[in-house]
């Protein structure tokens, strides 16, 4: 079976056992050699990140140190230009010969068919959504006509797929975890020691 890269991407701000358990179980359950964690410079879908962009990268990197075929990507830099999902997957298939499989929230996912150019992704990928225990499959669905496929095999090949993956990922929330951090609450049950240490070092979230 050929498999690909996955392409995990997010504000990780900051980065969470959740997002860990999502990097090692993509390797574990999907078609996919190698994931390629992308912290998003500007987001165009939501609020901007609280951390600086290269604080994220460095968070990240020291999340996910020591999981193999884990890669963390500096490819959406922040500037003045926001960072379109498209642009990232047309690059990374520039690079490496494909576009990577897209792996995305369920909530991301619901409003997938307003993102830019929602449907030239389809054209280049398949996409996985990483659903919650009990998520229900959004509307939109049968506005953008997806061929959602139940099996992970079924990613390799055409592009357009859409494949609901139950992850078991712990319900971790950088929301929460900032909320805790400002109340001067624990978190070590929430991201590793070394993110907490970065998070200390940096005084980052203590406003």
């Amino acid at each position: 079976m050929v498999k690909k890269m996955a392409f995990l991407g997010g504000t990780f701000d900051p980065p969470h056992y959740g997002h860990i358990w999502l990097a090692r179980k993509a390797l574990q359950e999907l078609p996919v050699q190698t994931v390629r964690v992308i912290p998003n410079g500007v987001p165009p879908h939501r609020p901007q990140p609280r951390a600086p962009w290269v604080a994220r990268v460095v968070m990240c990197e020291l999340a996910l140190q020591n999981v193999a075929d884990v890669v963390v990507g500096r490819d959406e830099p922040p500037g003045s230009n926001v960072h379109w999902t498209l642009r990232t997957l047309q690059r990374l298939r520039r690079r490496h010969g494909r576009a990577p499989l897209l792996i995305i929230g369920a909530d991301s996912f619901a409003q997938f068919h307003r993102w830019r150019c929602w449907q030239r992704i389809l054209s280049l990928t398949n996409v996985v959504v990483a659903a919650r225990h009990g998520a229900v499959r959004p509307r939109s669905m049968v506005r953008m006509r997806c061929r959602v496929v139940t099996r992970s095999q079924q990613l390799i090949g055409n592009c357009g797929r859409v494949f609901f993956w139950r992850s078991g990922a712990p319900a971790v929330s950088s929301t929460n975890i900032r909320q805790r951090l400002k109340k001067r609450q624990s978190v070590t049950h929430l991201l590793p020691l070394s993110v907490l240490t970065e998070i200390q070092q940096q005084e980052l979230y203590a406003g």
